[in-house]
């Protein structure tokens, strides 16, 4: 029986229903044919349509990656869909579309399965490989320039001949009036500064800050209190990023501010020196009232506050805290939270 011949009685088994036959049958073809990604597709269907999604997703992902060496995206995309239909966690089918994404210049498609992935990888505890990701998000987002990856010599073309450096006046064009456009000299327009490139250790600073806000915007405080934590824990500089990034907040959840303060005050407890973040959370508490948006506060989220830096009072030595001695409330607390309660 010819190829072809088997490609049909596959065809007819199918259609009478003998499934499992016109699988085998199938199989017959793709072992003459490995490239007949039509037949192919259509075995993965029927493997899909049996329970059998190993075989579905590998048949899938075979088809589709033939289909990428060929350049024909939006059916390899169609394809790596499938298979995320059937095996959402799979990885590899989803760097593909990211892949795909991008050599097609659908740059919001891209960012989107980034985010799938940085968001399993935070479910799983993986917050490296989320912070990975969210770098990558980051990059696509704001692309560097192609200008920026090499840096001209501006006085090359300024030497003479003896590779003595000289002065060119500045030369800017006149509106055409129908005459022509003349020269006019000037002084030079001044150069704009260089901004000077973040290093690795800031870049990955910024994007541990930017995953926190993204886990306050989705409304996980319980997380991105953890993440605060481990800023603060780990990092020389993190109570004064951490109180920043409390300020920034508060124009959109005072609750995530709260939230800070309340972190800030937990690594105290854990570090050997918690003074920092101990004065950390005196400031934001008294800093919160002099806002107009903190000053708008409902009363139970002052309250949450006001205790926290009622404990951090209490972390402080002996002789510090004496100073801190509210007469009114009858507790070591001093604050501006005090008289927003």
């Amino acid at each position: 029986m010819t190829v072809q011949q088997t490609l049909d009685e596959a065809h007819r088994l199918l259609r009478s229903g003998r499934v499992d036959a016109a699988i085998a049958a199938y199989r017959d073809v793709l072992e003459a044919r490995p490239d007949d990604w039509t037949t192919a597709n259509r075995l993965g269907d029927l493997y899909a349509q049996t329970g059998h999604n190993d075989q579905a997703v590998y048949q899938f992902s075979r088809v589709a990656q033939s289909l990428v060496e060929k350049e024909l995206f939006p059916k390899a995309a169609a394809l790596y869909k499938k298979v995320l239909k059937l095996a959402p966690g799979d990885e590899a089918a989803r760097e593909q579309l990211v892949d795909i994404a991008v050599r097609q210049g659908f740059i919001v498609d891209a960012i989107g399965h980034l985010t799938v992935m940085a968001e399993r990888r935070r479910a799983s505890g993986d917050d490296a490989g989320a912070l990975e990701q969210q770098h990558r998000i980051d990059r696509l987002r704001h692309p560097i320039p192609k200008t920026a990856l090499v840096a001209p010599d501006p006085a090359a073309a300024l030497r003479n001949p003896d590779g003595i450096p000289v002065v060119e006046p500045h030369v800017r064009p006149i509106p055409d009036d129908g005459i022509g456009t003349a020269p006019v000299t000037g002084p030079p327009m001044p150069r704009a500064e260089a901004q000077p490139e973040l290093t690795l250790s800031e870049r990955q600073r910024q994007l541990e800050l930017t995953l926190i806000e993204n886990e306050v915007r989705a409304g996980r405080l319980k997380r991105a209190r953890q993440l605060v934590l481990n800023v603060l824990l780990e990092e020389g500089d993190g109570t004064a990023r951490i109180v920043d990034l409390a300020k920034r907040l508060m124009a959109e959840t005072g609750d995530a501010t709260v939230m800070c303060a309340d972190a800030l005050l937990d690594a105290a407890r854990r570090m050997q020196d918690g003074s920092p973040n101990i004065a950390a959370v005196r400031h934001l508490a008294a800093w919160v009232p002099q806002q107009a948006e903190g000053r708008a506060w409902p009363e139970g989220r002052l309250q949450r506050l006001a205790r926290i830096d009622a404990a951090a009072v209490l972390e402080m030595p002996d002789g510090a805290r004496e100073h801190q001695r509210g007469p009114s409330l009858g507790a070591p607390f001093t604050s501006a939270v005090a008289a927003a309660v």
